[in-house]
């Protein structure tokens, strides 16, 4: 009975996490489940994404660089000025007057330029969701979790992009929730270097986005790894990112996830 209950009891939470998400998501989420019954008891991993164009036109128009090199025109400018001999002495007129006469010269101007606007970012979360209480206990394996493949913008600048973890509700066969910590990662763009990562406790449930550099156009994979896992055997987690510099094509479970939920050899 007392088991029983603990199921009831984190299938509830499991559902009531995937429920609020279920009547936030905009039209061009990834459809989810509306409701779960609490004796469907194993939930394949899924993902909940923007799956649109995260990027308006009006961010398009902001990453584009409309700062130009200045360009050369040209005007022709006209002056009436003195006559004056070999030795600089102004040349007068019969009457005493000063002679002039007209000069034409073609005068370079430059255009005038538009700075270019600064980048603005915009972030969107990557929601997975994932349940199995048929094993009657938890999963304990380290390694890889999660494997993301972001496509970087054509209009992205180079610069770091973070990849983080927003939110955990981890749970375990007892009912015990586990609380990670979390190292986010990041998707670094042109010349730009990772910035140094925290290292992972040697002894505590940690979670870590990877960093790697790409240029604008490239297909990247992150992977989010594990480490110290105590066990569990249900998650909700949000990763975050920029979708006005990075659009998810794909998000799959981790080759370590794959083998422990799924019993791969």
């Amino acid at each position: 009975m007392m088991r029983n209950s603990m199921k009831k009891m984190l299938a509830i939470c499991i559902v009531a996490s995937i429920a609020a998400v279920t009547f936030g998501c905009s039209d061009n989420k990834n459809p989810i489940k509306e409701t779960i019954s609490l004796e469907d008891t194993k939930q394949e991993l899924q993902f909940f994404y923007d799956t649109g164009d995260a990027q308006d036109s009006t961010e398009a128009e902001k990453q584009e660089t409309t700062a130009q090199a200045t360009e050369a025109a040209t005007e022709i400018a006209t002056e009436i000025v003195e006559v004056t001999d070999p030795s600089g002495e102004p040349v007068t007129e019969e009457g005493g007057s000063v002679q002039t006469e007209v000069h034409t010269e073609v005068v370079t101007l430059p255009v005038e330029t538009t700075p270019a606007p600064e980048y603005t970012p915009s972030y969107d979360t990557c929601k997975a969701y994932w349940l199995d209480m048929s094993n009657a206990g938890d999963f304990v394996f380290d390694g890889e979790l999660f494997v993301f493949t972001f496509k970087i913008k054509e209009t992205a600048p180079d610069g770091k992009y973070p990849v983080t973890i927003a939110k955990t509700d981890i749970g375990s066969w007892d009912v015990v929730t586990r609380v990670p910590e979390c190292i986010g990662g990041e998707i670094c763009v042109g010349d730009e270097k990772p910035s140094a990562q925290k290292e992972a406790s040697a002894d505590k449930f940690t979670l870590t986005v990877e960093s790697v550099n790409g240029k604008p156009g490239d297909v990247v994979e992150v992977a989010l790894n594990m480490k110290n896992n105590p066990g569990f055997c249900g998650f909700v987690i949000d990763i975050q990112y920029d979708k006005n510099a990075l659009e998810i094509e794909e998000a799959r479970g981790g080759v370590d996830f794959d083998k422990a939920v799924n019993f791969i050899s």
